[in-house]
């Protein structure tokens, strides 16, 4: 993977694209990645599906699910954190903010 700021690899990072919900269940299944980043309107399901099929399942509940999306309003931040999302960002994405969250997300922090 490639730093898009800096052009330079970035170790130890792998990215996993899913094309719709579905396939983003089916992944994080056999994945069990570290860290789920969300966007909440998905081609298929919406992202709160794909959120309560995740949580709802013990070996998955635990991945911290961070969700990157375009619904900016307050009542959609607001009931995604109550999903038990660990954090939300709206798009445009800023990117400072974007891996400082990952960063917490990924140290354990909230």
């Amino acid at each position: 993977m490639q730093c898009l700021k800096t052009g330079k690899p970035v170790e130890n990072v792998e990215l996993f694209v899913a094309k719709n919900g579905r396939h983003g269940i089916e992944a994080v299944g056999k994945i069990q990645p570290q860290v789920i980043l969300l966007d909440m309107n998905l081609p298929d399901i919406p992202g709160e599906e794909v959120v309560r099929v995740i949580k709802s399942q013990g070996q998955l509940k635990d991945i911290p699910v961070m969700a990157v999306t375009g619904n900016a309003l307050q009542d959609d931040i607001e009931k995604a954190v109550n999903m038990g999302l660990e954090d939300y960002i709206t798009k445009p994405i800023h990117f400072e903010t974007f891996l400082h969250k990952l960063a917490r997300i990924l140290n354990g922090k909230k």
